[in-house]
């Protein structure tokens, strides 16, 4: 029987479909994700591998967080948010889609890019603080809009910037982040993806409209929770397969430089393909130079800005080196595994492998955690970009409707042109932010040569944007000047 021939409109969609996702293809693995990893390379050298030379400080920051305002954010608080947008479902589905196509020596290429991308988040994130504005509640906003603007002077730019993150991050992201949970609580629990949607946009409005300062909160409890469970789980694997950690390792660095030819149904893997796919996956993971966790890192209540750069440089650490690797571990320590299976469908069959029936329920759960923080990472997020264009109460309020509304959706459709909008999205914003922090790097090196002559030596206590050679900020509306008492700081 002749099948009936589609109509005008859903050829059409079909077609911009195709179109967009060569766009995204082209963009992505042809431009950006290579951009990103040179200004890896780029801020590692121009910094003097800082990601090396100050660990020990970020540690130190980490460990002293705190902030005697109670309106204020911490610096640990605004880790945990960035690190409740990073780890997500990715990190279950997409390590494992990396391995599947790239090989074992994927991994080792994950953690190469890892290593450069933390240098990228430093930078971006101590930019985000350098350039954060005091709102009259108190309470701290930044990120690259608000960097861009003063810092580059450059107004369309920076709206672009936050009209990208705002469609891709605050709305089709979440409803991407849905979407996931919805089906992984079908296939564990049976539960019917409209009813995990609804339940789940209840839980998000309890959180959202309590504000960015209780959405830090939350993820203060959750993110730590969610990582070390996650963690303890891949330790036990570990001690049951100590024996086995060399040739593991031993494999995954093989791979990284040689060829893997196909055998049965098994995938024929090149060291281009490991290296595509690791970097791939590492730059997807922790979106380092994304320029989205600076929105995070510009909230938090520091004495210095380098002091957030660091802690916001572990999140890079903790995401990639940490949480991807205990999936690849996972996998790879799994046995009798079938070889067509792929993402989170082979992440689910080897927790099964280790742990039998409660390796599915336990992976049902943490990919309703990591994307549950996603989706209030994301919030988070896009409400500082909706109080750059429209410095308005009652435009943040509509947004987090729109926000629920959309974890709603994202439950119970299919929207592949949706999200490869976002896709799009997120590459004009992320090729915007390199641009940007790479023409202000400059500025960065002072921020960061002062704290480490300056203010580690405790002979200037204080930060300033005189010491760094800046000065006026206090012209643009959105800004305050922190040598003006009237303005803030």
């Amino acid at each position: 029987m002749r099948p009936p021939l589609l109509s005008t409109e859903t050829m059409a969609r079909i077609e911009m479909l195709e179109f967009i996702t060569r766009v995204n293809d082209l963009l992505w693995h042809n431009f950006v994700l290579w951009f990103l990893l040179l200004a890896g390379v780029f801020f590692t050298v121009y910094l003097g591998f800082v990601q090396w030379r100050f660990f020990p400080a970020s540690i130190k920051a980490l460990l002293f967080s705190k902030t005697n305002n109670k309106k204020q954010i911490s610096s640990f608080q605004a880790l945990c948010t960035s690190l409740a947008q990073r780890v997500g479902t990715g990190n279950l589905a997409g390590v494992a889609a990396a391995i599947t196509y790239g090989g074992e020596g994927a991994i080792f290429w994950m953690w190469v890019t890892a290593i450069l991308g933390s240098s990228t988040a430093f930078a971006e994130s101590t930019l985000a603080q350098v350039y954060k504005i005091r709102k009259p509640d108190g309470t701290f906003y930044g990120g690259p809009a608000y960097y861009i603007h003063a810092g580059l002077r450059s107004k369309p730019l920076a709206m672009i910037f936050s009209f990208s993150l705002i469609i891709a991050m605050g709305f089709v992201f979440n409803s991407v982040q849905s979407n996931t949970i919805a089906h992984g609580l079908s296939s564990a629990f049976g539960i019917p993806p409209l009813i995990s949607g609804i339940l789940l946009a209840i839980c998000s409005s309890l959180i959202i409209f309590g504000g960015r300062k209780r959405i830090a909160q939350v993820a203060e409890v959750i993110v730590p929770f969610m990582a070390l469970s996650y963690l303890a789980m891949t330790l036990f694997v570990l001690l049951i397969y100590i024996n086995e950690m060399p040739a593991l390792l031993a494999r995954i660095f093989y791979a990284a430089f040689n060829s893997q030819a196909a055998v049965g149904g098994v995938i024929g893997h090149t060291v281009q393909q490991a290296i595509r796919h690791g970097v791939a996956r590492g730059l997807f993971s922790n979106e380092a130079g994304w320029g989205s966790a600076p929105n995070a890192a510009a909230s938090a209540d520091v004495e210095h800005p380098v002091q957030q750069g660091l802690v916001q440089m572990l999140a890079v650490y903790i995401d990639t080196l940490l949480i991807c690797t205990s999936t690849a571990v996972l996998i790879m320590l799994a046995r009798d595994m079938d070889p067509d299976l792929t993402g989170i469908a082979l992440t689910q069959a080897a927790s099964v492998f280790h742990f039998g029936h409660f390796g599915k329920i336990f992976v049902g759960i943490a990919i309703m955690l990591f994307g549950f923080t996603t989706i209030l990472g994301n919030t988070f997020y896009g409400e500082a970009n909706v109080q750059f264009i429209i410095n308005q109460p009652s435009a943040v309020l509509i947004y987090r409707v729109l926000i629920l509304a959309m974890v709603v959706i994202g439950s119970i459709l299919e929207v592949p042109l949706v999200w490869q909008m976002a896709d799009l999205m997120s590459a004009v914003m992320t090729v915007i932010n390199l641009v940007s922090i790479v023409l202000m790097a400059a500025i960065i090196k002072r921020t960061t040569h002062h704290f480490r002559s300056k203010f580690l030596t405790r002979e200037e206590p204080s930060f300033s944007f005189s010491q760094i050679g800046l000065r006026n900020f206090s012209s643009y509306a959105f800004a305050y000047d922190r040598d003006n008492p009237e303005h803030g700081a």
